[in-house]
Order: structure tokens, then sequence, then C-alpha cells
């Protein structure tokens, strides 16, 4: 039949015009039984130049990496939690508009039942098809360790890349304008990530494109943006990427832009590095129609002997913001930065602009015993190592929790050189040196939130180069940096913070007195004393209670130790004899302890009585035992 308001041809059995959203109800059986959803499957749509095809999917690898974050809306959540899709009101049309036209505005107070009903088609499918078949891929914050020695031959063949798989992102968007929304989903599992654009059409889903690409093998890091943005009416899906290696050698920058015309992806504007490495890069433009024709191509930038002395710096910004302007996007080719290559940093400024995907990775070197190791960080939008980066490049500020700071309140807002000038100015006052500075990563609580921990060296508290520091943990609430515990360690004492957040100290008074004690920060950055000890020695115990030792052991010295542990209002005393036969006077001295409320224990039942506390504070047995972490240089 044909619709009686744009006379198009539509199904006879159809409920509402798929060309204008009239409801032509009236034309089927108002009893009539619901269609069951099916997806037909037609041939894949690929883009036509190969060279397309890499970029793109480099792209999509890493874009539906960190998508996963629209899923998942805490850490730990289960795979198969219900998806939040952003979907955006468009205006409808009886036309689906050219390529180069711009759309006119209209009153969308009321949307058509046709786009209702789309959008609803496909979150069902979403919802009752693809989730239960594929679940949802929780890339929340993670850190992998690699030996250096080992990363390349007993490393997973991609070390940097979480495990998860599932769906990583999805949005309801009309893509190609022609009134009515598709679903665009990223799916990524082991091997490749495949982005699938579906169509709803009479009832059912459809798939129209399907690209699936292997996930990249072969670097170090990357920064990635995905963004959906609308310039002079036409809606575009922009990427920015870098990869790079470990010692900055940045091997491949990318960006473009993407438009999705009802049956295929293309690129209409890429611009790429095609050659180079640390000393050569070269950047070319490409300039693609709709059914992947080469338009144009052109160097922008070139530092290898062919490009020729032309393609300078500016140039390439110059030439970058032209041909970005010429589909209505205009960026600022005056930029302060032109070594980092973010011309693409106003890119906001388009008329529409929502952030689809973020995502940085990289990786460090860290020393531990005398050995390197590689460690990989992997974030998204709920972690807080972007701050603490930025935190460690002088580029933000942090503020001090009362009472942490032993230098007062009189500064409100810290960067990290004020920290090391005041420390530099308390400590070396007189010298030219400063501190120099160490950093790692904490999960306080095992929440899989992380806290930076950040210790300044060479304080020459107890004598010149004698490595005594100042250990900070620094907590990171909404755009909040706090530090919320300080400790000033020196030559004949350390503090060294765990990975879940118990802090083990120790330290020495004397020749016969060593103390030590347990603190742990949980995760909303609240500190905890576990216990404090000290281990006596000889007549160092005496200072437990004079008038008891002097009663037992007079002026005789017993070959023997005491610690005294102070856990949770109650004091326990452990005996360590230095012979094979304990001092008979120590049963004496113990009853004379117990009668004033101390409590002599074995080593083995402190232990325990250590883990019991720890669990009523939420500690994990395991944690109080977790190895030292490792320390990465700041520079």
């Amino acid at each position: 039949m044909f619709c009686t308001n744009c006379g198009q041809q539509i199904d006879d059995d159809a409920k509402f015009c798929r060309h204008c959203g009239t409801s032509v109800q009236s034309a089927s059986p108002a009893n009539a039984p619901a269609k069951k959803m099916s997806m037909s499957s037609p041939p894949k749509k690929t883009i036509s130049p190969a060279f397309i095809g890499i970029i793109l999917a480099a792209a999509l690898a890493a874009a539906a990496a960190v998508g996963g974050i629209l899923y998942v809306t805490s850490r730990g959540t289960d795979d198969t939690e219900k998806v939040e899709v952003s979907s955006e009101k468009t205006s409808k049309k009886k036309e689906a508009p050219k390529e180069d036209a711009s759309i006119p505005e209209t009153d969308d107070t009321e949307e058509p039942p046709a786009a209702t009903a789309t959008k609803e088609l496909l979150q069902d499918y979403l919802d009752t098809e693809l989730i239960p078949q594929y679940g949802t891929a929780n890339l929340s914050a993670q850190t992998k360790t690699f030996d250096s020695e080992t990363v390349h031959t007993e490393a997973p063949e991609n070390p940097f890349w979480t495990t998860s798989a599932g769906l990583s992102d999805a949005r309801i968007y009309d893509l190609d304008q022609d009134g009515d929304e598709e679903l665009l989903v990223f799916l990524l599992t082991e091997e490749n990530v495949t982005l699938c654009i579906y169509e709803a059409e009479d009832g059912k889903v459809h798939q129209t494109v399907e690209f699936p690409q292997e996930r990249c093998t072969d670097i170090d890091g990357f920064d990635l943006s995905w963004s959906l943005l609308t310039a002079d009416g036409i809606p575009y899906l922009f990427y920015q990427e870098l990869n790079y290696g470990l010692i900055w050698d940045y091997s491949d920058t990318n960006a473009g832009l993407y438009r999705y015309d009802g049956q295929q992806l293309y690129a209409p504007l890429v611009i790429a590095q095609t050659a180079g490495g640390s000393s050569d890069f070269v950047f070319t433009a490409y300039q693609y129609s709709p059914e992947g024709e080469l338009l144009n191509e052109e160097v922008v930038y070139g530092m290898d002997s062919e490009s020729g002395p032309d393609y300078s710096m500016e140039y390439y910004f110059q030439r970058v913001a032209e041909l970005f302007d010429t589909y209505g996007i205009h960026l600022d080719s005056n930029i302060d930065s032109p070594l980092e290559l973010d011309i693409y940093q106003n890119i906001t400024d388009a008329d529409d602009y929502e952030v689809l995907l973020q995502m940085e990775m990289w990786a460090d070197y860290l020393m531990q015993d005398d050995s390197y190791f590689h460690v990989y960080h992997f974030n998204d939008f709920d972690s807080p190592i972007a701050h603490y980066r930025r935190f460690l490049a002088g580029e933000e500020t942090v503020q001090m929790r009362e009472g942490v700071w032993y230098y007062g309140d009189a500064q409100a807002e810290w960067s990290v050189y004020d920290i090391q000038a005041e420390l530099a100015n308390s400590y070396l006052s007189g010298t030219d040196r400063l501190p120099y500075i160490q950093y790692t990563y904490l999960d306080c609580g095992g929440d899989g939130v992380e806290e930076l921990a950040i210790r300044f060296v060479g304080l020459d508290i107890y004598a010149q180069d004698d490595d005594s520091d100042c250990t900070m943990i620094i907590t990171c609430s909404g755009d909040l940096l706090e530090v919320v515990y300080t400790c000033e360690s020196w030559a004949r004492s350390y503090t060294s913070p765990l990975y879940h957040g118990c802090i083990p100290s120790s330290g020495s008074a004397g020749a016969g007195d060593h103390p030590f004690d347990m603190e742990y920060l949980d995760a909303d950055g609240n500190l905890h004393t576990v216990y404090d000890a000290e281990e006596l020695g000889g007549i160092w115990f005496r200072r437990l209670d004079p008038d008891i030792y002097d009663t037992v052991f007079g002026s005789d010295e017993p070959n023997a130790a005491i610690t005294h542990y102070y856990m949770n209002g109650t004091d326990y005393l452990v005996v360590q004899t230095f012979d094979d036969l304990p001092d008979p006077r120590f049963e004496e001295y113990a009853s004379l302890c117990e009668q004033k409320g101390m409590r002599f224990v074995s080593r083995d039942e402190i232990l325990g009585l250590i883990e019991q506390y720890a669990g009523e504070l939420g500690i994990e047995t395991e944690w109080l035992y977790e190895e030292e972490l490792s320390w990465n240089y700041s520079y």
C-alpha cells in the first residue's frame, strides 16, 4: 500500500510510514500480533581504501576497549548489568537530506511516533538480544606488571589490553539523518573489536555495518578520544589517537572524521602519520567520497628529506585547520603547544559535541630489588590516575587534610614543586639540592579506585645523603586531590605503604629499642592504627614497669627480649629468649605484669589477634603480608 501523507510505498502491515512517520494503523487490524524481532545479516560493509580500514580499525580497537565505562556504573559490577544508552532527539524530514545540506530547524517538542517506535525497538533489541548474548565489558582501571626480561616472552600477546569481553559501548542516534535512529555498538572479544550498526525497519532489527579488526599488538600505550559532533547540520564521528612507545617514540598519530550514510561507514577526512618514528615524522591528509574514492591526498607535514623544506609545523597546523573548516569544524591553527600536535583541542566548538569514549593507557618502568619491570596502566573515566599524572607534572595542586602536614595550613593548595621546595627549605637549607621524587599507585581498601603514593627522598634527616624521605598518600574525589597521610622516615627507619593500604613502619630508638607499627588507610582515606609495638631487649624492657623489673631481676640483665604490642585498647607481651633454657624468673615477671592488666601471648597468638582485629577494620588477611611496592622515578 501507499502512505496517504507522502505517497511512498510501504508494507501492507506497517503501523507507521517509514519515510515520513505518519501513523497508518488504520490499514492494519487493531489486534494484529506484534512481529517477533529478527536480525538479518547482509554482506559486510567495508571501507574501500585499505589505508582507511587500518586507521579505523586502530581507532575502533581502542574505542571499544574504553567504552565499557558506559555500561558498568561502578567497579566490580556484574558483566550482565543493564546498559545505559544515551539518545538525542533529532528533527524528522519527509526526505533524507543530502550529504552537504544543512538540516533546517524544526519544532521537535513532540517526537514523531515512528521515531519513538524505532528507538524503543532498538533499545529492546539491545537489552533482550545483544546484552544476553555477549554480556558487557567491564573495563575499569587496571595495572599490569611484567618483568622486563620476560615481558616479550611470557606476557600475554596483548599485555596492555584488558581481558574483559562483551559490549563495550552503545548509542542510539540518527547517524545518517534519515529521520530514524540507528544503534551503534562496539563489541570487544579477546581477539578483535567489531563495530556494528543496526537499523530497525518493519518491526525487525537488522545489521547494516559489521567491521571486525584484530586488536593492535605492537604499541606500549595510547591516548584516544572518540566523539560525536554535528557541524553544519551533519553528524560526524571524530576520533583522535596517539600510539607511542616506552621511549616516547610516537609511532602512530591519527585523527579523522567518519560518516554513516545508511549503508556503510566511510571517512571524508583522515589526517594520519604515514612515516617516521623519533625524528622523521610525515603526516598525510586524505579525503574520500562516500563511495571510497580518494579525492585528495597531500603531505601536510614532513621532517624527512623527501617531503621538502616547506612542510613546517606552522604549515601543518594551518593546512589541517583549512581542511577541517571545509566540513564546518573550526580549529585554532595558532595553538600554544605545537610540539604536542594538539590542534584538535578546540574541536568542542562544533555545533553539537558529545564525548563517546576517552581513554589513556601507558607503560612505566619501575625498579624493585635491582630489577626493572614494565607496568601497564589502563584507565577510564572513573580512574583518578589522569589527575595524579597532572599533579606529578606540576599541572594540578593538592590540598592538605587537617593534621597530616607538618607545616600548618597557611597555604591552601600545593603543587608538587611547592612541597619539594618546602622540604628542601626545611632540611636542605644552605645547599642547592632538592629531594628527588618517586611515586607509585595504591588501591586502598580494594575498591578499584587508585591512590597516589609519592615520596621525596634525600632529606638528610640523620646525616648527609642518608636517603631519608617524606612519604605522602594522595586521594582523588571528583576533581579534588587531597593529601591524607604523611610520614617522614630517617636513615634508621622506614615507612612503606602496601598495595591495599596497609602501612608498616619500623625504626630504631636505641641499641635495644626497636619500635614498629601497622597503620591502614581505607578506601575513604581514613587512617586506622592496627597496632603499635616495641621490641625491647635486655634492660630496655625495664621501661614497661620499672618496679616489677627491679623486683624480679634486680641489677641482673636477662638474656631475652619482650615485644610490647598495644592493639585495640589492650596490651600484649611476647617473650623472645636468646638461649635454650628460658629464664625461670619470667614466670614470676609475667604473673606480676598480668596483675596490672598486661597479657602474655605466644608469637602465633599475637599474629592471630592481629589478623582478627584487622578483619574488624575491613582488612583482608593477605593484605597484611603483601610485598613492598615498586617505585617509579618522576622527572
